[in-house]
This record gives C-alpha cells, sequence and structure tokens, in this order.
C-alpha cells in the first residue's frame, strides 16, 4: 500500500539523516586530531627557535664583553653554544617525528573506523 511506502520512506530517510550525522562526527575528529598536530608542530618549532635567539644573543653579549678574554676561550663559547644547538634540534626533530607518528596512528585509526562504518552502512542498507 502508498502509506507503507510512505513509512518505509520516511524511516529509511530517518536512518539515512542519523548515519550522515555520524560520518559526520567522524570526519570532525579526523579533521581535530590533524589540527592539534598542527598546534603541536608550531609550538614545538616556536620553542626551539626561541632557544636559539636566546642563546644567540648571549652569546654576542659575552663575545662583546669579553674584553681581554683569550681567543681559544672564546671559541670554546662559540663551540659549546653550537653543540648546545645542534643537539637541540635533534631533540626538537626526534618530537616532531614522535608527534608525528603517534598522530598518524590516531589518524589512521580514526579514517579506518570511518571507512568500516561507511561499508557497515551500505552493506544493511
Amino acid at each position: 500500500s502508498n502509506k507503507q511506502t510512505q513509512k518505509d520512506l520516511q524511516n529509511l530517510e530517518t536512518e539515512q539523516q542519523a548515519s550522515i550525522k555520524e560520518l559526520d562526527e567522524k570526519v570532525d575528529l579526523l579533521v581535530q586530531a590533524m589540527k592539534d598536530n598542527e598546534k603541536n608542530f608550531h609550538s614545538e618549532s616556536q620553542r626551539v627557535r626561541n632557544m636559539q635567539s636566546s642563546m644567540l644573543s648571549t652569546l654576542k653579549e659575552q663575545i662583546a664583553a669579553s674584553g681581554n678574554e683569550s681567543e681559544a676561550s672564546l671559541k670554546q663559547k662559540v663551540g659549546s653554544v653550537h653543540f648546545i644547538l645542534h643537539a637541540a634540534m635533534q631533540n626538537s626533530f626526534q618530537t616532531m617525528e614522535d608527534l608525528l607518528s603517534t598522530q598518524r596512528v590516531n589518524i589512521e585509526n580514526t579514517y579506518d573506523s570511518l571507512i568500516s562504518e561507511m561499508h557497515a552502512q551500505l552493506s544493511t542498507q
């Protein structure tokens, strides 16, 4: 009967709206995970930049104020700042790599559940 068909259609629409909402929520999670990652990267690179500029300006001040300090002693200061900054960069790259691999796993998991959700919905229809 026509009434039954209309009811079936309404049920289908309701069901579809619910499933669309669910997919949207999963996509939002995915996008959020990527945004969080971007924030983490920016704050990490900002941290390293701040450290670099503060160490370099300290070094410049020390050299300017050195007066009668020996060449060897100044070279040593420059060397140690170079060493510290190099280590900081290595450390920072490692941190970013760790962030990236954690996020990659999160994003892959969210994506996988999104896809399987879609497949599940397709197969139930």
